[in-house]
């Protein structure tokens, strides 16, 4: 297999010390040279150049401001999982727009409005925030036996791996699983094996590295500890469209680069269908998609794998019952990821052992 390119290891060699990173100022008070460029803040324009049209803002926007500020300070501190929100806060506009709620002299009324409806938006988000708990970690068991990448699922093996249910809609549970995952592992291979019940599969056939999230498919974000924040995203389709990225997460920017180019060499993958993919006069029952990652090319496991390796992981189906690309789709996971999938705090951490621990009695 092809080890990492030069392109990969200048990747992996930028600053990922995520975790302890934490805001020790309030993030809103940046520089008078900043709050100059930054768009809509106009609290620092001189009275002469107020609009006609300009208004006080009023004791109830200094208090959403005041929430907002209060609740990133505290959602900005691991073991939080709403750093990806609050880094979206970080943004010119975001910061613009608290000024102006925030502002002792006169605002546009167009600025103060959009301020305020960035802020009952934002606020909501920001609280539900609070309430989220880290993932429990899970396990993935050795493999004792063959597997033949066929998208079956049908040796004993699978049946050692703990079944993980995929039913979480952002933070929200849904009462019906009707996508699950299995993980298995030996040392060259990660093993992964999706099951999903789906009466209406959209699934058109695209090019490498297409929107396969646009229609039906499973996403697995695999992240190792030794690399926190760069990661694989990989997509599959039960038609056989394949996405991988490479991704890097910023510690304090909301979102991610995405190294498009780069490919996991050796991937194996396969699927079986049970009905008829992207007919929508009939009803299908589901499919099932099993793949083979090579740990080789996972960040910081050149080496391959060996009991206790840790690996952080979101594993996802989207789902298109519509028939239109990207239209009314839905997105779940196995756990709550508070915002969207490249939300990396709220990645599972998963052990590799070779049989599930006892648990401890106290």
């Amino acid at each position: 297999m092809k080890p990492f390119s030069k392109t990969r290891i200048a990747l992996l060699a930028a600053p990922v010390a995520i975790v302890a990173l934490a805001l020790t100022v309030n993030p809103f008070k940046i520089s008078a040279q900043n709050n100059a460029s930054a768009a809509g803040s106009p609290a620092q324009s001189s009275p002469a150049s107020q609009p006609s049209d300009s208004i006080l803002p009023t004791a109830v926007d200094k208090q959403l401001a005041l929430q907002i500020t209060s609740l990133v300070i505290e959602l900005d501190k691991p073991p939080s999982l709403g750093r990806e929100i609050v880094n979206n806060t970080r943004s010119a506009e975001a910061i613009g727009f608290i000024q102006a709620l925030q502002s002792e002299t006169p605002v546009s009324t167009r600025t103060l409005a959009r301020a305020r409806r960035y802020a009952r938006g934002v606020l909501p988000q920001l609280e539900e925030l609070r309430d989220l708990k880290a993932p429990v970690p899970s396990y993935v068991v050795l493999k004792r036996s063959p597997i033949t990448i066929d998208g079956k699922l049908d040796e004993p093996t699978w049946k050692r791996a703990v079944e993980i249910p995929i039913q979480f809609q952002k933070s929200e549970k849904t009462p019906e699983v009707k996508a699950k995952a299995r993980l298995l592992w030996d040392a060259q291979f990660l093993y992964v094996g999706f099951e999903v019940l789906d009466t209406n599969i959209i699934a058109p056939v695209i090019a490498r590295d297409g929107d396969v999230w646009r229609n039906d498919c499973v996403e697995m974000f695999l992240m190792p500890s030794q690399r926190f924040g760069t990661y694989w995203e990989i997509e599959l389709s039960p038609t056989g469209s394949i996405l991988d990225y490479l991704c890097y997460k910023y510690p304090n920017q909301w979102g991610s680069d995405f190294h498009t180019a780069e490919t996991v060499q050796g991937l194996q993958v396969a699927s079986v269908i049970r009905g008829t993919a992207n007919k929508t006069d009939d009803r299908d029952e589901g499919y099932t998609i099993e793949v083979a990652v090579p740990f080789d090319q996972l960040p910081g496991m050149q080496k391959g794998a060996g009991k206790g390796d840790r690996i952080r992981a979101l594993l996802g189906w989207v789902n298109n019952d519509s028939g239109a690309s990207n239209n009314a789709t839905t997105s779940l996971a196995q756990v709550p990821y508070a915002g969207w999938f490249h939300n990396v705090w709220s990645y599972q951490p998963f052990k590799l052992v070779y049989k599930i621990p006892k648990p401890t009695t106290k």
